[in-house]
């Protein structure tokens, strides 16, 4: 992984099971080897508490539409958007 630009920072305040939550995000704009994800379309992941995850590649079309995968935190999809 090659970090190419960034920080971008964002404010995110969100509530999560009804509860006020609050994040400041750092995102930066990273490269990865031809050959790092070469024919996943699916990376699985276990999170802190041992709970299994997954990634999933997604055109940025894609997102945010009725009955399409949502982008968080509000707004990546348009700072996305600017970088292409």
């Amino acid at each position: 992984m090659k970090i190419v630009d960034g920080p971008a920072l964002v404010e995110n305040i969100y509530v999560h099971e009804g509860s006020l939550g609050h994040e400041m995000l750092a995102i930066f704009d990273v490269t990865f080897p031809p050959e790092a994800f070469a024919g996943q379309t699916r990376i699985a992941f276990r999170e802190d508490n041992g709970a299994e995850c997954f990634a999933e590649w997604f055109a940025l079309e894609e997102q945010d539409g009725p009955g399409q995968p949502q982008l968080y935190p509000t707004g990546l999809k348009a700072h996305l958007q600017s970088k292409r």
